[in-house]
């Protein structure tokens, strides 16, 4: 990472916590805290571990450009969904009859990230070409192992389950609709990029007849 990737990954943290406490209207929030904090380290942690690790994979991490129109709207779509996500709950915040989720499952859906985030490391571990855009490059190759034997997105799997924790993590009941339409925008996208790869990666089609599932095994 440069400089000014390195500016603009704080600035993005930092964010966080200011959309989540504007929201709210006070500091006097523990659910955001629990989030920023969690958020704030195991992003941290993650990309110091694929710069160590695979500094290659960090750079097409940090790569954002999409390979499509429809990829953009989807792209910006996710953000602003979870951008909704960070307001709604801080907003639920500040009323006082608006605390409904209990602390064990606060608790229980920030465990709930940190297992997300597993899935991003196992992703990573078995796939160097996990960019954060669709796109095919030389010399890349189906991955079939790991996560990549029980569903063929595990990076959109551990999205989703983020998507849809992440209102509950902040102690929001109004929130989870917005949790859920990030799921739909994720598979969304994901079957858009089943298009591509089906197209460009030679031996994916066959890959999706070995793994059935997209996304949740016997589900989707």
């Amino acid at each position: 990472m440069d400089g000014k990737q390195i500016v603009r990954f704080a600035l993005g943290l930092g964010a966080i916590g200011v959309v989540l406490w504007l929201s709210a209207g006070t500091l006097d929030y523990w659910q955001g805290w629990a989030y920023f904090v969690l958020t704030v380290v195991t992003n941290v942690a993650l990309t110091v571990y694929l710069a160590r690790t695979d500094p290659e994979l960090l750079k097409r991490r940090m790569q954002r450009r999409e390979s499509s129109a429809l990829q953009h709207v989807l792209h910006a779509l996710m953000m602003l969904l979870w951008l909704g996500t960070l307001v709604l709950a801080g907003m639920e915040h500040r009323r006082e009859e608006a605390h409904g989720v209990p602390a064990w499952l606060t608790v229980a859906a920030l465990a709930g990230l940190i297992a997300a985030q597993g899935i991003f490391y196992a992703v990573f571990r078995a796939n160097r070409f996990a960019a954060a855009t669709i796109r095919v490059e030389a010399g890349q190759t189906v991955v079939s192992t790991g996560p990549y034997a029980v569903v063929r997105h595990p990076m959109y799997s551990g999205l989703a389950l983020g998507a849809m924790l992440t209102p509950l993590a902040l102690g929001s009941w109004m929130a989870l609709w917005v949790g859920a339409a990030s799921v739909l925008v994720v598979a969304l996208r994901l079957l858009d990029e089943e298009r591509v790869l089906r197209r460009d990666l030679a031996g994916y089609a066959e890959y999706c007849g070995q793994v059935r599932w997209r996304l949740v095994p016997g589900v989707f």
